[in-house]
């Protein structure tokens, strides 16, 4: 087809002049190749998925004379939001989603396409794993061991598994591992078993930690549970023993022995913790002040706080003196020391004997053998203690058939002197004081 010129028209051209005329030439569809007539055609997709899975969704749009963009300008109710081209979508229930794009050319001519997503279970689907973490767990100290969690998979894959805490003070060893693929319908599978430990800057003094299991099946489907598992020391230390020998004292001249604790090298253990202790009291086999009734110890001069513990358990002062006659004083006293031990966690045990001092009855060479003198090293009855802590002995020194008067001369049997001369002599008594 020829526009703006007629054949029929006739021309006039003189000898030697030239006319020109211009002629657009118009071929079968061009003006659809790249006019402005005839928009683009979109192309639908749509897809089958089984529930739980992830689906990459998006549009592409081709123009012959520009660029085109596209736009996602709608989706059905209840889609899962889908953002970017393309978007990565999970679909977990079953149902028809839809998702309509726009693609628009330079010159602004648009067409649409729709994504359509169905999601139903078509008996092959895959089903992710589950899991149980067991527990809750509990420690008496720094390590529990997590033996109770289990995983299935329906379809009985192999799973994979992993341990992880969100506390950094607890590490988990094996923090994974795998568990082996079962025939469908096997049932939950042991997770093996784990051994989860608490910092030692942390003490294990009602301490929880969160710990949580992730399984994941070939398919790369996982899912987790949580558990806790509890750090609690509840046991007091113990006593472990004495590094010195049992401590003794003569002669029996009722001066106090004072010794610190810190002498005493008394041990506890704790299993859990680091322990201390202090002095608590301490505990004679024989009366402070003798007669008493139904017994018949007697002689051992008129004093009471025989053995005496600071108040802050950091000393103990103890009387060299013993009970002259009667049948049960002749295998000397016996003080026993005691002690409370208490760790980190606040657990304090009941006063232990930790030690036992003895003043013999007599003056044997093998009982006085490594004791401490209190001629050289005590205090007389009426000093103060360490402490300043005064005594209450206003009756004096003497009395009550004591051979073990403080001038310790020789006597008779029974005739015990009642002089109070502080003496500092070593007498010599007969036998059956």
């Amino acid at each position: 087809v020829y526009y703006g010129y007629d054949v029929a028209d006739g021309i006039t051209i003189a000898p030697g002049e030239t006319f020109s005329r211009s002629v657009v030439i118009f071929t079968q569809g061009e003006e659809q190749t790249c006019g402005s007539f005839v928009p683009g055609n979109g192309t639908n997709a749509d897809t089958e998925v089984c529930p739980g899975t992830c689906v990459r969704i998006g549009a592409e749009a081709t123009d012959n004379c520009s660029e085109a963009t596209v736009t996602l300008v709608d989706s059905s109710a209840g889609a899962p939001p889908c953002v970017g081209n393309p978007c990565d979508v999970t679909f977990p229930d079953a149902g028809t989603y839809f998702y309509t794009w726009e693609a628009v050319d330079s010159n602004g001519n648009s067409t649409t396409c729709i994504s359509t997503i169905n999601v139903f279970d078509t008996g092959m689907c895959n089903q992710p794993p589950s899991c149980s973490a067991g527990g809750p767990y509990t420690a008496p100290c720094r390590e529990a061991m997590v033996d109770g969690a289990t995983a299935e998979d329906l379809d009985g894959d192999a799973l994979t598994y992993e341990w992880s805490s969100p506390d950094p003070n607890v590490i988990i060893e094996p923090a994974f591992g795998d568990i082996p693929g079962v025939p469908p319908g096997a049932g939950p599978q042991p997770v093996p078993p784990a051994l989860v430990t608490l910092s030692p800057d942390v003490p294990p003094c009602a301490y929880e930690a969160t710990l949580i299991l992730t399984v994941t099946d070939t398919s790369g489907e996982s899912s987790s549970c949580e558990t806790t598992v509890l750090f609690d020391d509840t046991e007091p230390p113990t006593l472990a023993g004495m590094g010195g020998a049992t401590l003794c004292s003569w002669p029996p001249n009722h001066h106090y022995v004072c010794v610190p604790a810190e002498d005493l090298d008394i041990l506890v253990t704790d299993s859990c913790t680091e322990p201390v202790w202090r002095l608590e009291d301490c505990v004679s086999n024989q009366p402070d002040e003798a007669p008493v009734d139904d017994s018949d110890f007697n002689g051992d001069g008129n004093f009471t706080d025989d053995c005496v513990v600071s108040p802050d358990g950091s000393m103990v002062c103890f009387r060299s003196e013993r009970a002259g006659s009667g049948d049960e004083a002749q295998e000397g006293r016996e003080y026993t020391l005691r002690i409370t031990a208490r760790d980190e966690c606040g657990n304090e045990s009941e006063p232990l004997p930790a030690l036992t001092i003895t003043i013999a009855h007599d003056q044997s060479p093998e009982a006085r053998e490594g004791c401490l003198d209190p001629t050289k090293v005590g205090l007389k009855h009426r000093d103060p203690f360490p402490w300043d802590v005064e005594i209450d002995d206003s009756d004096g020194g003497g009395g009550d058939g004591d051979g073990d008067g403080d001038g310790d001369g020789d006597t008779g049997d029974g005739g015990d002197g009642d002089g109070d001369g502080d003496g500092d002599g070593d007498g010599d008594l007969d036998d059956g004081r």
